[in-house]
């Protein structure tokens, strides 16, 4: 009886924004404004010789930039997930947003990896009901946090899964960089019943 209810109790599982995708999207945030000062500068520099001017609008450019990128990182990157049996609920800075019914929703998932890190990673919930389709951005996650609560899922879920991922090797040119070649892994997965009177059959291109 006591192995019970202590299989229960660890059943949900908790994914958290981790320290290092703080850490990165912090850094990004503080360095910014300097970026921005800097291109203000020399840009504004091939359209008026007043240095002063652009000095004020550097300074006001970069500050809005650093202050949009603070409040992302503290606020709007402050998620969490939760997962037991039955359900995915999600967290938004401490408080629950929605929660997704493994009966009635199919996942997926839509990543973009570039130089050995993932820069975008979103998850898709495909509501059986209707046919409606949402998508959270749970990049905060990391990728080895995602793929293990998408694995989770796989195991709870109704029906097979859709998987895209996007690999970019860049290639320099003498112009620009340009994405040498994008890479699909595609996993087609079929929503159980009809839709509208059709069968959902999806496949990403």
């Amino acid at each position: 009886m006591k192995w019970k209810r202590k299989e229960r109790r660890n059943s949900v599982q908790k994914f958290k924004r981790t320290p290092l995708n703080f850490l990165k999207n912090f850094i990004y945030a503080v360095v910014t404004p300097v970026f921005v000062y800097f291109l203000v500068y020399i840009v504004g520099g091939f359209l008026t010789e007043n240095m002063s001017l652009l000095h004020y609008i550097g300074i006001g450019l970069g500050a809005l930039a650093g202050i949009f990128l603070l409040y992302s990182v503290v606020f709007s990157e402050n998620i969490f997930v939760e997962v037991d049996d039955k359900e995915l609920r999600y967290y938004k800075r401490g408080k629950l947003k929605t929660s997704y019914s493994f009966e009635r929703c199919q996942f997926g998932y839509y990543t973009v990896s570039s130089s050995g890190t993932t820069d975008r990673i979103e998850l898709k919930i495909l509501h059986m009901e209707n046919g409606m389709e949402e998508r959270l951005d749970l990049q905060p996650l990391g990728s080895r946090q995602f793929h293990k609560l998408f694995e989770i899922l796989e195991a709870n879920q109704v029906g097979e899964t859709q998987k895209l991922e996007v690999q970019k090797n860049n290639k320099i040119s003498r112009d620009n960089v340009e994405i040498q070649k994008k890479q699909y892994r595609i996993k087609q997965y079929e929503v159980n019943g009809n839709l509208g009177g059709e069968n959902a059959n999806r496949t990403n291109r």
